[in-house]
């Protein structure tokens, strides 16, 4: 979609974005390394009140460290006149910005998948702990 409807390069999928400083600021879903963009997917599973937190603290973040960030519902993914538009102006955004140094880092995707395994029960584990909003 992205690539072939909005003119964006090859795009990196799933990958770890740090601080330059080594904070782990979250994966993103596919992401243009080179105008500092990422588009998140927001499916079914980002319908429940921890998760649409954390993706607001993680959109934060990335916004923070020079990142343009377009949310996308699944649905949206699937409806390509009404979402290219959206895409082409994000990036254009993101290519309009003056340049500045990196204050950002990605995690190298060549990780052995003990690592990855790790980073993903680890993730995992935070979502399952957060505090239930309902409890008083």
């Amino acid at each position: 979609m992205a690539e072939e409807d909005a003119g964006w390069p090859r795009l990196l999928v799933n990958r770890v974005v740090i601080t330059a400083e080594g904070l782990r600021i979250g994966e993103v879903d596919l992401g243009d390394e080179d105008a500092e963009a990422v588009i998140e997917v927001d499916g079914a599973d980002h319908r429940d009140a921890g998760r649409q937190a954390w993706d607001i603290t993680m959109e934060e973040a990335l916004r923070q460290v020079g990142f343009e960030v377009a949310r996308v519902t699944g649905r949206q993914a699937l409806d390509a006149a009404t979402l290219a538009p959206r895409l082409v102006a994000v990036r254009q955004r993101a290519l309009a910005r003056p340049s500045l140094p990196r204050r950002w880092r990605l995690l190298s995707s060549s990780g052995d998948l003990d690592t990855w395994l790790s980073e993903r029960e680890a993730a995992a584990m935070y979502y399952e702990n957060l505090p239930d909003p309902r409890a008083g």
